[in-house]
Order: structure tokens, then C-alpha cells, then sequence
């Protein structure tokens, strides 16, 4: 194929170093009837997302103030990302401290323009924010250009919040289980009960508690958060070792099995039997008359009792 070198040349500059990318085009113009001189016009510009690091490292160098359009385009993140980043390194940036102070205030005020949007959905705030938190931070930081800082520091912020990714994810799932047990919220859990459960597992010298563990269910990593033991320390180990058989019961005591044979019972009855009862006439006494009672009225005699 046949590349004239305006058209490679074109290429190349509208790559910016990505190699895909200009065999991506270079494929593209290739299927053309014809391969003029110059850029072609299917091949059009590519969006790529900007560097925010780089954009930020400007900003806090430069004293000029960026239009919310053209942090947009050189950014494809929300304006809460930059607040971390600004705040990171805006103290190691600061020529002295009333500048310092400055650039803080705007930075303060980037992020209430971002509270306001968040809490009353006008989104249309933001590009306020991305104007304040760039070019107001830089105008307030120095009165001219300065040099620019070689990188910026990663935000300790967010290296907190990664490492503690899985501390928050056990904290979570114990107000979960929390909450469904006692039926309140899994905040009220959090602020709560969480403390007072903890404070059972946080004691110095002591083997874990077995009875909300077995209450709540729970599992080998969330009793290490509470107790701030290793999963493969020997007193959590304890906690979930299956309990031991119970001892078979002697015969004619376990429940559903049949009895022995009964033993044998004495004869208690007296020797000899008795006579046969008398006659009711041969005895002494009289037996008593029982009294006519009327049941009906062709029974009436006429005697009064």
C-alpha cells in the first residue's frame, strides 16, 4: 500500500504517540478507493480523555483561570476527584502561608458549590467547581507563573480508603447481621451497638466471646476485625471447632428406647380365700325401703305424703 507522506506524517500527529491508534487509522484510510494527499476526512479526532495529574500540576504553577469547558475536555472525571488531589498538595505548593490561606478558601468554596449540587440535584454547579478548583486555586496561590512541580502526591486519602477496604467491608457486614437481629438500621448498628460489641472483644488477655458469635453468626474475618486478632490466631480458632459427640447414655435411660424387663412383684394377697357373703336376709340388719316417687299421672292414688 501506498501511503503518500503528508497523509503518514498527518497520521503520526494525530496518534500523539499512540502506536494503536495510528494503526487504527492507517487500517481505516487503507480501505479507501484512493489514498490522496494530506488527512483524509473519515479519518476524524479522536477523543481521549486528558490527564488530571498534568492539568492539576498547570494549574497550581500557573496563575490563570481555566474555562469549565476546557477542564472538561482534558478531564473525563466529575469535579469531586479533583478536591483530594488540590487538597493533597496544595499545602507543599503554597509560596507562603497568606497565599496558602487563599487558595484554601477557594478551595473551600469549590466544594460547597459541589455540596449544593449533590444535596439539591443542580448539577449545573459543577462547572463552577471546575473553574474554582482549578483556576481560582492557582490565582490564589501565586501572583505569577511558577515552576511547575515535577508530579504530584497520590492523595493519602484514598490510599487510606483502599487499604481499608476490607476492615470496612467486615465492619459493614457485622452491622448487617447487627441489624437483622435486633431490626434497626444498619447505621444505628454502626453507631450503637458496634462499639458495645466491640468493647466485649477488645479486652486484653481474654479469649473471644463465644455467645455473639454464635448469635450473629459470625464468620472466622469478622471476629479478627472485633478482636483485632489474626483469622489464624489459635482463641478464634477455638470458636469454630465443631462440638464433641456426647457420651452414649446407659441402656433404658436414652429417650425412646424401650425398658428392661419390670422385676418381678411379690404376692401380697392372704393365704386362703374368703367365704361366700351371706344373704342380705340372713344378716342383722334391714335393708332401708326406698320411697315411691309418682312418675306419671295415671299413678296418682291420692295420698298426701
Amino acid at each position: 500500500m501506498a501511503v503518500p507522506s503528508e497523509t503518514m506524517e498527518a497520521l503520526v500527529e494525530r496518534a500523539g504517540g499512540d502506536l494503536r491508534a495510528g494503526i487504527n487509522d492507517l487500517e481505516a484510510i487503507a480501505r479507501s478507493p484512493a489514498v490522496l494527499p494530506g488527512l483524509p476526512p473519515l479519518v476524524g479526532r479522536r477523543d481521549r480523555a486528558g490527564d488530571m495529574e498534568a492539568l492539576l500540576r498547570e494549574s497550581l504553577a500557573s496563575a490563570r483561570f481555566y474555562r469549565a469547558v476546557e477542564v472538561r475536555e482534558r478531564t473525563d472525571t466529575a469535579p469531586d476527584d479533583l478536591v483530594p488531589w488540590v487538597e493533597e498538595n496544595l499545602p507543599r505548593e503554597a509560596p507562603d502561608p497568606e497565599h496558602g490561606l487563599a487558595a484554601f478558601g477557594m478551595l473551600a468554596e469549590g466544594e460547597r458549590c459541589l455540596q449544593r449540587a449533590r444535596r439539591y440535584r443542580t448539577y449545573g454547579l459543577w462547572s463552577y467547581a471546575s473553574e474554582i478548583l482549578t483556576g481560582g486555586v492557582g490565582t490564589a496561590l501565586r501572583d505569577a507563573p511558577g515552576p511547575v512541580p515535577a508530579s504530584l502526591r497520590f492523595p493519602q486519602y484514598l490510599g487510606d480508603m483502599g487499604r481499608s477496604r476490607v476492615s470496612r467491608a467486615s465492619r459493614d457486614a457485622i452491622a448487617a447481621k447487627i441489624g437483622a437481629r435486633c431490626h434497626v438500621s444498619r447505621r444505628k448498628a454502626r453507631d450503637d451497638f458496634l462499639p458495645f460489641l466491640d468493647g466485649l472483644f477488645d479486652r486484653v488477655g481474654a479469649s473471644p466471646t463465644p455467645l455473639p458469635v454464635r448469635e450473629l453468626q459470625l464468620t472466622p474475618g469478622e471476629v479478627g476485625y472485633l478482636a483485632r486478632m489474626p483469622l489464624d490466631s489459635a482463641a478464634i480458632a477455638r470458636l469454630f471447632e465443631p462440638d464433641p459427640e456426647p457420651e452414649p447414655l446407659p441402656k433404658g435411660e436414652a429417650p425412646g428406647e424401650p425398658l428392661g424387663e419390670p422385676p418381678p412383684q411379690e404376692d401380697t394377697e392372704p393365704t386362703g380365700s374368703p367365704g361366700p357373703m351371706p344373704p342380705a336376709g340372713e344378716s342383722g340388719a334391714t335393708p332401708p325401703t326406698r320411697k315411691r316417687i309418682q312418675r306419671s299421672l295415671g299413678e296418682f292414688t291420692g295420698e298426701v305424703p
